[in-house]
């Protein structure tokens, strides 16, 4: 079967290159079959690149692996720092808030990549600070984690 494919595509190579020759110009047709000749070379020493232990092909399989395992770490830091991001930027929003309502806390966002792959904040906590906010304060900025953020009132903590 093997002996089969590769008198085929030296039949191939053949045949490409007689077209290529018969439709190129006058003037380029010793470049054309100069090709042609390499490549049927190339077609016709290919089936011998195993035989001395080299493989390219496997090189070039250990290269694309060396560069998946790369680009993979690279995509780790890269969300690690979109986490940290997104955390930051809700912390701030949330202590932006509690400010607007007179409420001194700090605030602790994390965040998560959800079920439709987006990432978004998860959970948050709110350490008040003195003096004690009222019921209505927090319960306004328990509404504002679960609307504007999306985090449940069951993901807040709130001390």
């Amino acid at each position: 079967m093997k002996l089969g494919s590769w008198l085929l595509s030296l039949c191939a190579v053949g045949i490409l290159t007689g077209v290529c020759t018969a439709m190129a110009p006058e003037e380029s047709k010793k470049t054309v079959k100069t090709a042609g000749g390499l490549l049927l070379l190339l077609a016709a020493i290919l089936p011998f690149r195993g035989l001395s232990g080299y493989s390219p092909l496997s090189e070039l399989e250990q290269i694309g692996a060396r560069l998946q395992k790369a680009i993979a770490g690279q995509e780790n830091v890269s969300l690690e720092q979109m986490r940290a991001m997104v955390e930051d930027q809700c912390e701030s929003y949330v202590l932006a808030k509690a400010a607007e309502l007179g409420i001194s806390c700090t605030v602790s966002v994390s965040a998560r990549i959800d079920e439709t792959g987006v990432l978004r904040a998860y959970a948050a906590t709110v350490t008040y600070g003195l003096p004690v906010p009222s019921a209505e304060a927090v319960e306004a900025l328990k509404a504002i984690l679960e609307n504007d953020l999306g985090i449940p009132e069951s993901r807040q903590l709130h001390r």
